[in-house]
């Protein structure tokens, strides 16, 4: 076999890595009392500082940084509808009491697993 000489690698030039032609960079100027609320909730989510503004720019909410997939999202959100759903079957007075003490067994089993999962993030 022949030796091929390897290519030679492109070297970078000295410096910071450009940054992304899109990102823009923003300084803001926060009160004592909201930076140290802002330092709590990067302790309590595990986010960063940059991310939590920009969840809070964007109307998101600022909950716990998990790994979960879309899919796990999608059904998380079904739950807490059909959590809303049940409350107001339980609520309504127009399907009878034997409905509304179906609704309120399968409401406290569907708090039940949210709590389970809920516990299962924080950890």
């Amino acid at each position: 076999m022949a030796d091929f000489p390897k290519p030679e690698k492109k070297k970078r030039k000295p410096g910071p890595r450009p940054k992304a032609a899109r990102y823009k960079s923003l300084t803001i100027t926060l009160p004592p009392e909201d930076m140290e609320h802002l330092l709590e909730q990067v302790k309590q989510t595990r986010r960063t500082r940059s991310e939590l503004l920009r969840r809070a720019w964007q109307g998101l909410p600022l909950t716990p940084l998990v790994k979960r997939g879309v899919l796990s999202v999608a059904f998380y959100r079904q739950l807490v509808r059909l959590v809303g759903g049940l409350e107001e079957l339980v609520r309504t007075d127009e399907f009878g009491p034997v409905i509304q003490n179906q609704a309120q067994a399968r409401l406290d089993q569907v708090q039940r697993f949210l709590t389970v999962l809920n516990e299962g993030d924080t950890q």
